[in-house]
């Protein structure tokens, strides 16, 4: 209980940026959240806080509205951000990361979760199953027109 009283005697900006930053965190990462740790958590929500916390000052600064106005905009701007980077701005660092061959990792858990995401274009796999071995393709593009593309089940004859 000690615990929650200090986090209530913060300062209404530092709690308005950290309830802000994880709300934007939380829009960011609807649906891909299960495999975030804690620190992954903490850092994504001070990003979205920063966000948070710019447009309350600048509402209050630069447009002289009131401490409720200010942190109802500073609350809706970081759900806002966190929106648009679920939309457009994940996809596009990785395009970007892809097409200067920084990193080709979409940095989702599993391939089901890639699976239907009409996103995701797949140009190597890598598969380890129960027994520890190493499964692996190179140019998944030689499946191309099968169905399902590389996503497909091969039977032993």
């Amino acid at each position: 209980m000690d615990d929650l009283t200090k986090l209530i005697n913060l300062p209404w900006a530092t709690l308005l940026t950290l309830a802000s930053g994880y709300a934007g965190y939380f829009i960011a990462n609807v649906g891909i959240r299960e495999h975030h740790k804690a620190i992954d958590v903490v850092f994504s929500t001070l990003v979205f806080g920063f966000f948070a916390a710019f447009a309350y000052n600048a509402s209050q600064v630069l447009l002289g509205l009131s401490l409720s106005w200010a942190s109802l905009v500073a609350f809706a701007f970081a759900v806002v951000v966190g929106g648009c980077w679920s939309l457009f701005g994940r996809y596009v660092l990785e395009s970007l990361l892809r097409r200067l061959r920084v990193s080709y990792a979409d940095e989702l858990p599993s391939a089901w979760m890639a699976l239907f995401s009409q996103r995701t274009v797949a140009t190597q796999l890598s598969i380890k199953p129960k027994d520890g071995t190493w499964l692996k393709c190179e140019d998944l593009s030689r499946f191309r027109s099968s169905p399902n593309g590389p996503c497909r089940t091969w039977r032993k004859r």
